[in-house]
C-alpha cells in the first residue's frame, strides 16, 4: 500500500513538540470555558474541596446560562462572563460552605454585592435577583449530587483528588 502524504503530515524528521501534543489530545474536561486549573495555585491545591468548588463553578455555568442566557446577553454579558463570574461566585462560597458544615449550620446565603460587584450594570435591576436564584438552585444542585458521589470530597475535602489529572469520573 502507498503512504499518501496528508496535507498537514508532520515530516518524518520533525519532532512533535509537547505543546502540539497536547494540542492534539482530547481534553479529558471538555469544551467548557471554565478549566480545573482555576481552582488550584500548585500541586499540593489539589485537593478533594477544590475539586467540588470547580464542579460548583460548572453548576453554577449551567444553571445561570440555562435560565437567563437571553437576558445577560441584552446587558452584553456572554460565555466568557459567565464562566468567570462563575469561578469567582464558587470561590467566594469556599467559607461560607466550610463554615456552614462545621457548625452543622444549613444557611448558606448568596449577596447581591458579590453579583453586583461583578456585573455592575445590572445594579439594581430584577436581573440580580434571578442570579441568584439560579446560583441557590445550583448549589441546592451540586449538594444533591454528592450525597451519590463516592469521592466524598467535603467530608474529605483536605485528601488529594486525582480527577485534577484524570479527568472527571474516570
Amino acid at each position: 500500500m502507498d503512504k499518501k502524504k496528508l496535507k498537514f503530515s508532520v515530516p518524518e524528521n520533525r519532532k512533535i513538540s509537547a505543546k502540539e501534543k497536547l494540542q492534539d489530545e482530547e481534553d479529558p474536561f471538555g469544551d467548557s470555558i471554565i478549566k480545573p486549573t482555576e481552582f488550584y495555585p500548585d500541586e499540593t491545591g489539589k485537593t478533594k474541596l477544590n475539586w467540588f468548588l470547580f464542579e460548583l463553578a460548572l453548576s453554577f455555568e449551567v444553571f445561570i446560562t440555562r435560565d437567563l442566557d437571553k437576558k445577560l446577553r441584552k446587558w452584553k454579558i456572554g460565555e466568557r462572563e459567565i464562566a468567570d463570574f462563575s469561578i469567582h461566585a464558587a470561590g467566594e462560597m469556599k467559607y461560607p460552605i466550610l463554615n456552614a458544615l462545621c457548625e452543622k449550620s444549613g444557611d448558606i446565603v448568596f449577596s447581591r454585592e458579590m453579583v453586583e460587584s461583578f456585573f455592575p450594570e445590572i445594579k439594581g435591576n430584577k436581573l440580580t435577583c434571578e442570579i441568584l436564584e439560579a446560583l441557590d438552585e445550583a448549589l441546592a444542585f451540586q449538594l444533591d449530587s454528592c450525597i451519590d458521589c463516592s469521592n466524598r470530597c467535603l467530608l474529605h475535602r483536605e485528601q488529594f483528588c486525582t480527577m485534577f489529572d484524570t479527568g472527571p469520573y474516570i
